[in-house]
């Protein structure tokens, strides 16, 4: 399962750039790169034996925080929605676990609160 990221915790606008750089580079960039190559390896004809290959990918749309963690996560939903249309008949196939918030370490240090924000 691919769910690491980073996240932005506040109004939209209080947040520095230097900021959102990091949590598109880790959410989105980092995400799609490591993604593209995994497809790419279950693609291959030593992975084509006749089982089908099962993707998982897990993080909440949490469109309702504000800031770019929830646009960085619909991104992933979206692309994974995407992707599986895309794979279809490869014997690959991808889907997204969305679970409610967890709380993780991440969670802690931004001080992310569920259902609302510091």
């Amino acid at each position: 399962m691919l769910a690491a990221g980073l996240t932005s915790v506040g109004q939209f606008d209080a947040n520095k750039i230097s900021d959102y750089h990091s949590l598109i580079e880790t959410n989105v960039l980092g995400f799609t790169n490591l993604l593209a190559r995994i497809v790419s390896i279950f693609k291959t004809p030593s992975f084509q034996d006749g089982n089908s290959r099962d993707l998982q990918f897990g993080s909440r749309d949490l469109a309702a925080l504000p800031g770019g963690y929830g646009a960085s996560k619909a991104y992933i939903n979206t692309l994974i929605q995407a992707l599986s249309v895309e794979l279809r008949g490869t014997g690959v196939s991808v889907g997204a676990f969305l679970p409610g918030g967890i709380d993780t370490a991440m969670a802690t240090q931004s001080d992310l609160r569920w259902g609302g924000w510091g």
